[in-house]
């Protein structure tokens, strides 16, 4: 066999070697199979304590399938380890759903990257209750915003998307029928909150909402 044929195989089986890791060549990692279907990891380490038994048992709970993947942060030949290593993270757990990634677990935004990779049966069912005001009749995603009458941001958002004729909902959080509930259920802290659809929104201005809808 030529040098040059060895070579040429032992680059195949290293692309298939770290991209069935989760380690694309040149890219960045995804929980994906190997026919790159999204999948659902959880990196944990022993004294990772409630953080990851919380994340844990919120994913049996759903009967969502998932991939535990218990790290040695120190050992730099584990694929997993350098999953960990390369996303630049420093905390346990990390999740990752398909290419999306998070660290502090959060049972309201965990289900809303479940939902929008595997469909509403990732929801409990008060979830699926709330999230259904965020899509319209024919199952294109709203931009809902969640706001108080007397919240300062609120006004400068809602004014932002009326002068740029952006079509969104208003739910006043303190007004609604369920407000404890809703607040609860999608863990609503601090106004606004805003949503497309199952994605949340990080920021509180036009351009962080464009970014969830052209990432």
């Amino acid at each position: 066999m030529s040098k040059w044929l060895v070579l040429a195989v032992l680059i195949a089986g290293a692309g298939w070697y770290w991209h069935t890791h989760g380690l694309p060549l040149g890219g960045t990692p995804k929980a994906v199979d190997a026919q790159g279907n999204p999948q659902v990891w959880v990196f944990t380490h022993p004294s990772c304590g409630d953080p990851c038994t919380d994340a844990l048992a919120d994913l049996r709970k759903r009967g969502q399938s998932f991939v535990e993947k218990s790290i040695d942060p120190d050992n730099r030949e584990d694929p997993d380890s350098q999953v960990w290593r390369r996303l630049g993270n420093k905390k346990f757990p990390l999740i990752m759903v398909g290419g999306e990634r998070f660290n502090e677990f959060s049972g309201p935004l965990l289900a809303g990257v479940l939902a929008d990779h595997f469909g509403a049966d990732a929801l409990h069912g008060i979830e699926q209750h709330f999230f259904k005001e965020h899509f319209n009749a024919d199952g294109s995603p709203r931009i809902v915003m969640y706001s108080t009458s007397w919240c300062g941001y609120c006004r400068r958002l809602r004014q932002e998307m009326v002068d740029n004729q952006v079509a969104f909902t208003e739910i006043d959080v303190e007004k609604h029928t369920s407000g404890p509930t809703l607040s609860r259920t999608l863990e609503i802290r601090g106004v606004p909150t805003t949503y497309v659809g199952y994605k949340r929104v990080v920021g509180h201005n036009l351009a962080a909402i464009n970014k969830v809808i052209n990432p």
